[in-house]
């Protein structure tokens, strides 16, 4: 599916992990339903794993992975 709005959005989320490249983000702090995300298409503000913080990234990714 691709998405070709380039409005950026920001969306509370919970990370689980961490990788070099990615993020695992959830809405509800349910692992099982969360989503890697690159971090070249996110950024974060103050939340590291097993925290919640603000995101911003572009509204195609966030409807991708389900945050919106």
């Amino acid at each position: 599916m691709r998405y070709s709005n380039d409005e950026t959005v920001e969306v509370d989320l919970h990370v689980h992990a961490e990788s070099q490249k990615a993020m695992l983000l959830s809405t509800n702090g349910d692992e099982k339903r969360a989503e890697w995300t690159p971090k070249s298409q996110i950024t974060h503000i103050g939340a590291s794993k097993g925290e919640s913080g603000s995101f911003e990234m572009k509204e195609w990714i966030a409807k991708k992975n389900g945050f919106i």
